[in-house]
């Protein structure tokens, strides 16, 4: 299973150099994963209120940054399910 967004890179989301801050790539790691599963059927709020979930614990995260991305860009999340 794959789900694709895109994310407009807004001026917050930069560094004084106008380049994203890297702790926001974590936080649209989070938004791609959330989408993922409302595809999959099961948003959050089923996750919580029908589940007892309160959440998905995070096992390991990492990022290779190849290029930058900057104010102004649109951020392409690509989540899926690889086990």
């Amino acid at each position: 299973m794959e789900n694709e967004i895109e994310i407009p890179v807004e001026w917050g989301d930069t560094d004084p150099a106008s380049i994203v801050f890297y702790p926001n790539y974590f936080k649209w790691f989070d938004i791609g994963t959330r989408h993922l599963l409302e595809v999959a059927g099961i948003p959050y709020e089923i996750m919580i209120s029908e589940m007892g979930l309160l959440g998905l614990p995070l096992v390991e995260a990492s990022c290779k940054f190849m290029n930058p991305i900057r104010f102004g860009d649109t951020a392409r999340i690509r989540s899926s399910v690889i086990e």
